[in-house]
């Protein structure tokens, strides 16, 4: 840690982060932010990486992040040390060698997998994004200290006035999505909403930047999933993929560099979420200036209200869509579907509407949730612990 002078230490980092780095999935977001933004607040942290990494997207990365991230990985733990382990708590496990071990996770139901209380037991304490998450971990049992600590956004990076990306097959509005392939984001809610909205007639464009679970770099990727796409739309719809306005696949990886662009390109940011522990793209968008639509539920009520978004009402709770025995009690939310086409029809018809919820978002994003706050709050806390502990 820092001492009290502000310097830093010099026998070793005194925070070690275990974590995914180098992919695009949140985790890895979360813990290069974190990592990058403590550093900047003048703490050495040691990175452990640990699931998917690709070489591939570390060179995605803006160089300056990147070189921060890649000095990380050369630091070793000093003594004593605070181990934050970032990820699937599956994972977690007690560290000998830590003073103290912390872990990051969250979840996207109401309520946690059973076996995690095993894993989270052998923590000093939990941070979690959302209130939400405060509320079902406790409700699952969950025993150790519960710290909120939240998601931040570079406001600097995702800004409004920034050079849009061309997006080949999109045309009029924009009505973009960045997303895994799966059903807890909603994709099935999204075609269906988008299928009563609007017609081949109409001058809007559904973008939809995802990509496959665990395989976020296959070459083949945009064609698997524009095929599920067309299945869906023929099984469970009745119609075709040319009866409706675009729907424009973007499953190449974007740079760092170029998310922001991404999002410069659109004119409202939509995602029919079942459940979310925070919510990522909805921030950028945001921070961005775009209207923004989420479901009323989960995580991203942190930061979303009535004042800066548009929030699609939910039908009800609903059991989760999944064969994993873990999840066999699981509930998550199912967004209305006419809700949402009503929402989206809203947002490309009032564009004074668009505009002023856009300003408001940009506007909370840089009041609250800029990255060095939320980087305050966990270095507070991480001060906190090394005062605790006993010396020596």
């Amino acid at each position: 840690m820092a001492n009290s002078t502000g310097t830093t230490t010099t026998t070793g980092a005194h925070v070690v982060w275990e974590s995914p780095i180098f992919n695009p999935g949140g985790f890895a977001d979360e813990a290069r932010n974190f990592v990058y933004h403590l550093t900047r607040l003048g703490i050495d942290v040691a990175i452990r990486p640990v699931g998917l990494n690709t070489e591939f997207f570390r060179a995605m990365l803006l160089p300056e992040q990147r070189d921060v991230l890649d000095r990380a990985l050369t630091l070793t733990a000093g003594d004593p040390f605070i181990c934050v382990q970032h990820g699937d708590p599956q994972a977690f496990h007690a560290d000998p060698h830590a003073r103290y071990v912390i872990g990051r996770a969250m979840y996207e139901t109401d309520r946690i997998p059973p076996s995690w209380l095993d894993s989270l037991k052998v923590l000093d304490e939990v941070w979690v994004p959302a209130r939400f998450n405060v509320e079902t971990f406790r409700a699952s049992g969950l025993e150790i200290p519960i710290y909120r600590v939240p998601e931040g956004i570079d406001t600097d990076q995702f800004r409004p006035g920034l050079p849009p990306l061309v997006l080949p097959g999109a045309r009029g509005q924009i009505f973009l999505s960045v997303f895994s392939w799966q059903v807890r984001k909603g994709w099935d809610v999204l075609l269906r909403a988008w299928a009563l909205a609007f017609t081949a007639r109409d001058d809007v464009s559904l973008v939809l930047r995802t990509y496959l679970m665990e395989q976020p770099d296959r070459p083949d990727g945009a064609r698997i999933i524009d095929q599920a796409i067309d299945r869906y739309l023929s099984d469970s719809i009745g119609m075709r993929r040319e009866d409706l306005a675009p729907i424009v696949v973007l499953a190449d990886t974007v740079s760092e560099a170029d998310l922001p662009r991404l999002f410069a390109s659109a004119d409202c940011y939509v995602g029919p979420s079942r459940g979310e522990g925070w919510g990522r793209p909805y921030m950028m968008a945001m921070a961005c200036g775009l209207p923004a639509i989420a479901t009323r539920w989960s995580g991203n009520l942190d930061f979303m209200n009535d004042d800066n978004s548009l929030l699609i009402e939910v039908e009800d709770l609903v059991p989760v869509r999944s064969h994993h025995p873990e999840q066999a009690a699981h509930l998550w939310a199912e967004p209305r579907v006419e809700h949402l086409a009503s929402l989206m029809w809203q947002a490309s018809q009032d564009r004074a509407l668009a505009s002023r919820l856009g300003q408001k978002a940009r506007s909370d994003m840089v009041e609250h949730w800029s990255w060095q706050s939320v980087a305050q709050i966990a270095l507070d806390r991480l001060h906190e612990i090394s005062d605790s502990l006993p010396i020596g």
